[in-house]
């Protein structure tokens, strides 16, 4: 193997402490041979924060809350897994009921030690993007 080659995989450092995100790539990728399928549930992480304001407003002021664009908020922690009856989000007691608060579900991988409640989405871009910036490392190599 070239020298420039090794030194790019070294600078990689493709393990649990060097490239978290390729290893986590690589205990999948063996998971995957092994088991017909990956442990996944799904997980809440956040709250649209703006339809939730303009939502709760009082009356004498939604014309200053219809202007508040939506803002995606996080939950004091994350949610995983999502089961009946799990409290989302606890509002204070004077304020009106919005009973259409959005606070989506994430299908989420639960692989222990590996990725825990991680949403399956945001696994496969940081996989994508790690392993795109590689090869295009590796490109340069003549």
């Amino acid at each position: 193997m070239r020298k420039e080659a090794i030194d790019i995989i070294k600078d990689i450092k493709p393990y649990k402490g060097g490239n978290d995100v390729l290893w986590r790539l690589h205990r999948l990728n063996i998971l995957d041979k092994h088991r017909l399928l990956l442990t996944a549930g799904a997980a809440a992480f956040s709250f649209n924060a703006g339809q939730h304001f303009r939502a709760i407003t009082p009356s004498e002021f939604k014309n200053v809350a219809d202007v508040v664009p939506d803002y995606w908020a996080q939950l004091p922690q994350k949610i995983f897994p999502l089961i009946a009856g799990a409290e989302l989000y606890r509002e204070l007691p004077l304020l009106e009921v919005n009973k259409n608060i959005e606070i989506p579900a994430h299908v989420s991988l639960n692989e222990v030690g590996i990725c825990e409640g991680e949403p399956i989405i945001s696994v496969v871009r940081q996989s994508f993007n790690t392993v795109r910036r590689i090869i295009e490392r590796f490109a340069g190599i003549r």
